[in-house]
């Protein structure tokens, strides 16, 4: 039974604090999920007990002398279904410290902020709170807004308020107390939100503009519409109808109040002014997704102009972002219909296909494309060309089985090509998509393991990725260009054997057993490769599952790939749609090997601990894999998949530090787990020196074909292997 101890500690002239240890146990842990509510709990209990008046106001909690944040979840710090937390409220030493004093650290901290340096700037701030003046606002709202842009609500709040308890009704001061409303909002504690703003007294204008948008976004979220409504025509009629905030939440309530068409108007005129927010972005996608959503937009967007064509396709790409699918699918759609000869609407509309995993329409959609524009061409490849071979394969069905003829890698790195003194030209701009969605059709024939086309497609673009491709990975087409690279050459690796789906259909359930590989672009390496476990052959079967991120600017990286932290419940973008597309498609209680988590260990945990969204990588790494396994548990339960976790690959020098760390972080979690199971092959990856073995070396980013003979094979014949004897 788990349990949670808390130690408070009181501090030298602490009278109130009592030094005492709280035991949080079953029942209340069922309804005490963070450290903020055990604190809340402890303060009942304290006060309870020792007739004081204690709030958790000022309370910190720390743990082997590293502190604690109040949003941290109590299953996060369990060890052995215990936790000791050590509590204390730290008295403030009021010694203000001069501008002179302070001044340059505050400049400082503030470049460090504007260059994104996050984790600097917070140092500067907290070393100011700590040793120059505990009660220096512009350090306390520089650290509540590191804390805000994590979503960290109530620290942000628990820092600023010891200080707007004091503070001078100043800029900054108030600045700290509409940051505090904001938090509150955020918190759903409307009530002292708006009673926080109704005790300012603000003259300046920008200020009062603020206070009232913020005003009725709090009334708006507490439920009281009307009151909301008269705030927001309050400072429509102030700004002359140009404050874009107001229009934004006018447009919120016209939806909730059943005129979705105004609605929509509206914000359409705030995305035009305000096209990089996220918060105006998110609500249009909404919008666009609600019931005949689409409908609504083509009232107030012209469907039959070719002049729309480029908003469409603009709109269709924020409702992807957002994961609104059906009506970025039905924007992209339009896009194309209105202008059927832009490469750059039909490539976006195949990946939108590719999030909902519709392999088939994708397809359709570039094949027609080939067909309908003959002439257009790409580095002197025309789409007649590509369609000529298409036309022979006018389904995805249709194109099941083997490459026509054998593929082989050249000491150039080409297929069936040498570069034999070709010199490099730089593709021109206006080429890239139209190249781009040729590489796309490659992929989609892979994954559905449709081979038969592929030696006569490889045979048209090997020869612009001789004299082109040196710096695709430069381009905006690096993506598709970084997942066909990846794909031609391991078309030309024999062994383990690639088996696609037979052509002809009669291929039989026991031929193989199917194993999926569900992940990111790591499961390439893995698709449709045959192993052998005792007397049965499996077959691995791909489960791709994409997402944009950044990546290296002079690396050729798959960047299209699904980040751990993207599962988190809260997240809205479109590589967890995609990840739920690709598992609805799996059937009942099927075998799947899960290989996800590299590009956390790359780039995504690092970034996250810049930007102070944890406090450690440690930290960071617990919480993408703890997001994770609670997903994958629900998956469990709900389809009944035997679940296999693969190790993160450490193919990368850079991070295999990192990646070690995680996989030692991850093992001991899914070894205490009993809905899925640890694939134990990772120490087979690496030589006597700690580094990946060479023959394991792929293209410098992926794992070579040749590993799932080795310790794969052996690790998944001794997870798997007992079970299949069992079902036969």
């Amino acid at each position: 039974m788990a349990k949670i101890y808390l130690h408070c500690t009181p501090s030298p002239g602490d009278s109130d604090l009592r030094a005492w240890t709280y035991v949080l146990r079953a029942p209340q842990l069922d309804r005490t999920t963070t450290v903020l509510d055990a604190l809340t709990a402890l303060v009942a209990a304290h006060n309870a007990k020792f007739k004081s008046a204690i709030d958790t106001q000022g309370l910190v909690a720390t743990r082997a002398d590293a502190a604690v944040r109040l949003e941290k979840k109590l299953s996060q710090l369990l060890v052995d279904d215990s936790c000791e937390l050590d509590v204390t409220r730290p008295v403030p030493q009021h010694t203000a410290a001069s501008l002179t004093t302070v001044g340059p650290l505050l400049a400082l901290a503030a470049k460090h902020r504007d260059r994104g340096e996050f984790r600097s700037a917070k140092a500067l701030w907290e070393t100011i709170l700590r040793e120059l003046d505990p009660r220096q606002c512009e350090a306390t709202h520089g650290l509540v807004r590191i804390y805000m842009q994590a979503s960290a609500w109530a620290t942000a709040k628990a820092i600023a308020e010891p200080v707007l308890a004091t503070a001078a009704a100043t800029t900054a001061s108030i600045e700290l107390c509409l940051d505090v409303a904001e938090c509150e909002l955020h918190l759903r504690a409307f009530a002292p939100a708006l009673e926080r703003l109704a005790a300012l007294r603000v003259s300046d204008a920008d200020l009062v503009a603020r206070v009232d948008r913020l005003q009725a976004r709090l009334q708006h979220a507490a439920g009281d519409i009307e009151a909301a409504i008269e705030t927001v025509r309050r400072r429509l009629v102030m700004s002359d109808e140009t404050d874009l905030d107001a229009i934004a939440l006018y447009s919120a309530i016209a939806h909730e109040r059943g005129r979705p068409v105004e609605a929509m108007q509206m914000i359409l005129k705030v995305l035009t002014g305000r096209a990089k927010d996220r918060a105006v972005q998110a609500q249009f996608a909404t919008f666009l997704e609600a019931p005949d959503g689409f409908t609504h937009l083509i009232a107030t967007l012209d469907p039959s102009s070719a002049t729309t064509a480029p908003a469409f396709a603009y709109l269709a790409t924020i409702a992807k972002d957002y994961s609104a699918m059906t009506g970025c699918l039905a924007c992209f759609a339009q896009a194309v219909a209105l202008a059927p000869a832009h490469a750059s609407y039909a490539l976006n509309y195949v990946h939108a296909l590719e999030v909902v995993v519709d392999h088939a329409a994708a397809y359709d959609v570039a094949r027609l494309f080939c067909a309908s524009n003959p002439t257009l061409t790409t580095g002197g490849l025309a789409c007649r060309d590509v369609a000529a071979i298409l036309e022979a394969f006018p389904t995805l069905d249709a194109g099941r089985g083997s490459p026509s003829a054998e593929l082989y890698w050249t000491s150039d790195g080409f297929v069936n090509v040498q570069r034999a003194g070709v010199a490099h030209q730089l593709l021109p701009e206006d080429d890239w998509d139209l190249l781009a969605l040729f590489f796309a059709v490659v992929k989609i024939l892979f994954l559905e393991g449709c081979g038969a086309p592929l030696h006569a497609l490889l045979k048209l673009l090997e020869p612009l990725r001789v004299v082109y491709g040196h710096h695709l990975h430069q381009t905006t087409i690096r993506n598709e260009h970084a997942y066909y690279c990846c794909i031609a050459q391991l078309l030309c690796i024999p062994t383990p054997l690639l088996a696609f789906p037979s052509a002809t259909g009669i291929e039989t359930a026991k031929e193989y057993e199917t194993v999926y590989v569900c992940g990111d672009s790591h499961t390439l390496p893995t698709a449709w490769r045959t192993l052998t476990l005792g007397t049965r052959s499996v077959r691995l079967t791909p489960a791709l599952v994409t997402g944009l991120k950044h990546c290296r600017p002079l690396a050729m990286v798959c960047h299209d790939t699904l980040c751990l932290g993207h599962l988190r419940r809260a997240s809205t973008f479109y590589p967890k749609r995609h990840f739920e597309h690709v598992i609805a498609r799996l059937p009942r209680r099927a075998r799947i090997v899960f290989l996800l988590g590299e590009i956390d260990c790359r780039e995504g945990i690092l970034l996250a601990v810049d930007k102070c969204r944890y406090e450690s990588v440690d930290d960071g790494m617990v919480a993408t894999m703890s997001h994770f396994l609670q997903v994958l548990e629900a998956l469990v339960r709900a389809h009944g998949f035997d679940a296999y976790i693969h190790p993160i690959v450490p193919v990368l020098d850079e991070t295999r530090h990192l990646v070690l760390r995680y996989n030692a972080l991850l093992r001991t979690r899914v070894e205490a787990a009993s809905f899925c199971q640890w694939l134990d092959c990772f120490d087979d990856l690496l030589g006597d020196d700690g580094k990946l073995q060479p023959a394991y070396a792929l293209d410098g980013t992926h794992l070579h074909p040749a590993y799932l003979a080795n310790g794969f094979q052996t690790a998944l014949h001794r997870t798997l292997g007992s079970q299949m004897t069992a079902d036969e």
